[in-house]
């Protein structure tokens, strides 16, 4: 299994990516422009999913960013459009922490993407969000 964590500006390898893994046109689209709504698509051959972390800012003011995931059979790519610290970490303890080159996603129960989703700190920013 290849994970992928790319960041904003990383065009270049994020296209080639697409190319590899035949990823359909709106969904690289949605990866380009900022702002997408919340989402979660059946590609042929993968899943793509566009997240909406929910984060406080330097100011104290709640923000908000675009965390797109594509999960293949064989590989997992993530396009972080994000300033929310605590998930940038979380992706980066994952993916140092993870061996997914033997594993499956779609056959675990509690793939990596899973875990940083249903974190507690992501969870709480979420639950502030919504109060």
């Amino acid at each position: 299994m290849d994970w992928h964590a790319l960041h904003e500006g990383e065009e270049t390898k994020f296209l080639e990516l697409a190319a590899r893994y035949n990823l359909h046109p709106l969904h690289i689209e949605d990866c380009q422009h900022r702002d997408q709504s919340a989402k979660l698509e059946d590609g042929d051959t993968y899943l793509f999913a566009v997240l909406k972390p929910v984060y406080a800012g330097e100011d104290g003011a709640l923000a908000y960013g675009d965390f797109d995931i594509f999960i293949g059979p064989d590989f997992l790519i993530t396009y972080q459009e994000t300033g929310c610290e605590k998930l940038l970490a979380l992706v980066e303890k994952y993916q140092a922490a993870a061996s997914l080159a033997t594993v499956n996603l779609f056959s675990m129960c509690d793939p990596p993407g899973a875990r940083i989703l249903s974190h507690p700190q992501v969870v709480e920013d979420e639950a502030r969000l919504e109060r």
